[in-house]
């Protein structure tokens, strides 16, 4: 029991850390775009997320 409540709790923080470098990604793209970087560097913020 123990050790499956261990098992969840670290896919669960996990998880949550996927989720926080996927939303930095994203938002990392956006700004670069509304700075008016070179495409490649946007795409390529973009392309780290997915």
């Amino acid at each position: 029991m123990q050790e499956e409540m261990n098992t969840s709790l670290r896919y669960r923080v996990f998880y949550a850390v996927i989720l926080v470098g996927i939303f930095m990604s994203f938002s990392s793209g956006i700004i670069n775009f509304i700075l008016g970087l070179d495409p490649v560097v946007t795409v390529a913020s973009f392309a780290w997320a997915l």
